[in-house]
């Protein structure tokens, strides 16, 4: 689905459903007034009960270091391509 169609959404009730234990990879990057408030409503939906690590660029390091046991979501791989392209890194 397109931006805002509820995919977010669709996967944190999926993710809640499969472990207790969840971590958020959160790949937005808030350049302006709409995306602070996207960002501030996804924090609001999830709650407390994940733990939230701001990856705009280097996802895999967060990857590397998981801990065990966890369901992890990424949001969004989208973004995350989008944010290492413009910043010119190494894909």
């Amino acid at each position: 689905g397109g931006a805002a169609s509820g995919k977010s959404e669709w996967a944190e009730a999926l993710a809640m459903r499969l472990a207790p234990r969840r971590l958020y990879i959160a790949t937005a990057q808030a350049w302006d007034d709409e995306m602070r408030a996207r960002i501030t409503a996804h924090q609001q939906d999830r709650g407390g009960d994940w733990i939230t690590h701001e990856a705009p660029r280097d996802v895999a390091a967060v990857l590397a270091n998981l801990p065990a046991n966890y369901v992890v979501l990424l949001d969004c791989a989208t973004l995350w391509l989008t944010n290492v392209v413009l910043a010119e890194a190494d894909v």
